[in-house]
This record gives C-alpha cells, sequence and structure tokens, in this order.
C-alpha cells in the first residue's frame, strides 16, 4: 500500500524495472517533495548520457544517502515533542507516522529517532523561535553565519561570543567560550542546525574578555593606519622639497651651447622620455590638457615646446627634462642623485630649502588641526 505514495517518476522508474523493489519501498516512505532527488541517487554515473548507461546502486547506498541526508534528528530539538499546541496542524511528534522513532514498523531501518517531513519540522522550528521571541523579547537573536543579512536584528557570528561554561576557567590562556564575564545574555539562534536553540553569549565588543583579540587588531590597524599617515606626510615633503629643489636649480641654469646646437639636443632629450614623464613635464608647464588625464595631443605638444624656445630657454628645457624623472624619488640614494649633484654643481642651499618646505608643512598641519566653530541654525517658530 505504500508504494501508492510514490511520485509518477519514481513509480515509472519501478514498474519500468530500472529500480528494485527494496529502491522503491525505501523512497515511498519519504515526503514527495524529495522523492525524486532519492530517485537520483538510486543511480552511479551521474556524467552518463541518460539513465540506461547508469548502474544500480544497493539498497543499503540509497538508505544511507536518505540517513545523511533526508532524515531530521530530534535527539534534541529544541521544541517539546508531545506539545500539540506549536503547529496544531501538524500535531505533536510523539504519535507522528512520519517519525522513525514511532513508526518503527516502516522505518525499521532507521538507527536514530528522526523527522523524514524537512518542511513540517522546519515550520515548527519557525512556530518555537516566534513563541520564545514573544515570551522572551530581551533575547539576542544569533546566526550561526559569519555574515548576515543587512537591516536585520540578527547577530552574525562575528559580532558574539557563545559562552558554553558554567564556571570561569581560570588564566587567560583559556579559550574565550569558556572564560565568564559580566555581559552574558541569554540569546537564541534564528537559523542553522542549532536553529530554536537557547543559549549565553557575550554580544559587548568593548568586552576585554572575549573580544580582546579584536581590540587588539583594531589597535594594530589604528598603529598601522597612523604610521602610514606619517611616511605618506614624509614623502609628501619629500617630494615638494624635490620639486623646489629643480625648481632653484632651473634658475642657475646658463646656456653655454649655441641656440641651435641647445635645440638639437633638447629634441632628442625630449622624445626619449617616456609618456608618464612627459605628461608631468606638461603639468609643470600648465600645458592645458584634454579631457583625459594623459591625452596623446598634449604629449606631442609638450615634445615639440623646443620649437618656439631661445637659448636660455631651452637650456633650462634640457635641465628640466633630464632632471624631472629623479625628481618623484621620495628616497633618493645619496651618491646616485641626479638632482643633487646638479643643485651641487649650481650651488643652491639645500638645507635653507629643506628647512622652508617643513616649515610650510607644519603651518599647514597646524590649519588643519584648528578646530572651526560650529554653525548654528535659528530656529523657526511653527
Amino acid at each position: 500500500m505504500k508504494l501508492l505514495d510514490l511520485i509518477q517518476p519514481v513509480a515509472d522508474a519501478f514498474t519500468a524495472g530500472r529500480i528494485a523493489l527494496e529502491h522503491a519501498i525505501l523512497i515511498s516512505k519519504l515526503t514527495p517533495d524529495v522523492q525524486e532527488r532519492a530517485l537520483d541517487h538510486c543511480f552511479d554515473g551521474y556524467g552518463a548520457g541518460n539513465d540506461s548507461d547508469r548502474s544500480l546502486v544497493p539498497a543499503s547506498r540509497l538508505q544511507e544517502w536518505i540517513t545523511r541526508n533526508i532524515f531530521l534528528s530530534l535527539k534534541s530539538v529544541p521544541f517539546g515533542k508531545d506539545d500539540e499546541t506549536l503547529l496544531p496542524a501538524a500535531g505533536s511528534c510523539a504519535n507522528c507516522p512520519k517519525r522513525t522513532g514511532f513508526n518503527t514498523l516502516l522505518f525499521d531501518g532507521a538507527s536514530e529517532d528522526a523527522c523524514v517531513d524537512a518542511s513540517c519540522f522546519n515550520r515548527k522550528l519557525d512556530a518555537h523561535l516566534a513563541a520564545r521571541l514573544t515570551k522572551m523579547p530581551n533575547l539576542i537573536q544569533i546566526s550561526a553565519a559569519f555574515d548576515s543579512p543587512e537591516n536585520t536584528a540578527v547577530l552574525p557570528r562575528r559580532d558574539y561570543v557563545e559562552v558554553v561554561a558554567r564556571k570561569a576557567k581560570q588564566g587567560k590562556t583559556a579559550r574565550p567560550e569558556l572564560r565568564l564575564c559580566s555581559h552574558l545574555a541569554p540569546a537564541i539562534y534564528a537559523d542553522g542546525m542549532s536553529k530554536g536553540r537557547l543559549v549565553k553569549v557575550c554580544a559587548t565588543p568593548s568586552c576585554s574578555v572575549h573580544f580582546e583579540h579584536r581590540q587588539q587588531e583594531e589597535k594594530q590597524r589604528l598603529r598601522w593606519k597612523a604610521e602610514r599617515t606619517v611616511e605618506n606626510r614624509s614623502a609628501k615633503q619629500t617630494l615638494t622639497f624635490r620639486h623646489r629643489l629643480l625648481s632653484e636649480v632651473l634658475k642657475r641654469v646658463k646656456p653655454e651651447l649655441g641656440c641651435e646646437e641647445l635645440r638639437l639636443v633638447t629634441r632628442f632629450v625630449l622624445n626619449s622620455l617616456s609618456h608618464d614623464l612627459v605628461s608631468r613635464l606638461a603639468k609643470r608647464r600648465g600645458i592645458e590638457k584634454g579631457k583625459e588625464p594623459r591625452d596623446w595631443q598634449v604629449v606631442e605638444k609638450t615634445r615639440a615646446l623646443y620649437k618656439k624656445m631661445d637659448g636660455p630657454d631651452l637650456a633650462v628645457l634640457l635641465f628640466e627634462a633630464m632632471l624631472l624623472g629623479s625628481v618623484g624619488i621620495t628616497c633618493p640614494d645619496g651618491n646616485d642623485d641626479p638632482i643633487a649633484a646638479a643643485a651641487a654643481l649650481l650651488k643652491v642651499n639645500v638645507k635653507a630649502l629643506r628647512r622652508a618646505v617643513a616649515k610650510e608643512e607644519k603651518a599647514k598641519q597646524r590649519k588643519k588641526a584648528k578646530p572651526t566653530k560650529p554653525t548654528t541654525r535659528k530656529r523657526v517658530k511653527p
């Protein structure tokens, strides 16, 4: 009689002789929504072109798959198995024919008390969860997942620590979940395998017992951020100084070659520069850029600067093109620094310039740190 509960695809497979009587009986004990899945696991060779190329597995293997994937253990469910009011339409689990522990004649191969109706099982879990939250509105809802959906009251796994100890373990070497604190609060799992189970959790980020590692990570992150800020500020100051140093060097450049010779040399140097360096040269020269930050038209216009310049300007442009690549080096090698060599050759007061740049940077930092007065708005009478 139980074979009459088979869905059509499974019944067709049985009458066609593709599955044996043992397989059909095992599948008939299941709810209709999972019978087709069970039918797929009656065969080996999932990559085969059709079912005729797949081999039938022993009924014992099908029983193992059903036990692992379909049966829902009732050993530690949070709701009462004899509670008929939890889900009146389904009744209690105590005398439910879809419970292996009650219907032992039908489920003679079951090794533990389990439910075979996942839909009913989950509805009871939802009803139990709703009843608990109604009775205990201060319960914290927690999730077994590390990340939970936004705009929900459910705490993800990273925001709480479940405490399983009844008595605090001594010493800081004990695991956080074995240590007690003054922030413990009752909580309930809102999802996962432990849905509906009541536990004790610590969900206070400032707790030094259970969130010490996170506090240490935050301190390390802030320390790293502060170090990076100092490094970036130092690099920016060095870059500003080297640009100013280049400007001072260019002020002292004097042409020694003739105009046409300088023009030829400058043309060669400009054409040998990379696209990036020519773009930086265009920015220093104030050449207007197009829609793109590195427009090729701007680059070609910059490479043609030598055509409209005379001797002194050509000499300055030549030095600028040669030294521009070394300006961006914030940690230069003192023995091999072209711009420093040019500054020494042209007698630029490097120390005075460095002090001036440092003074300007401090003034900027003081200006940024100066608190601004809060703006007040006049209240409009209703």
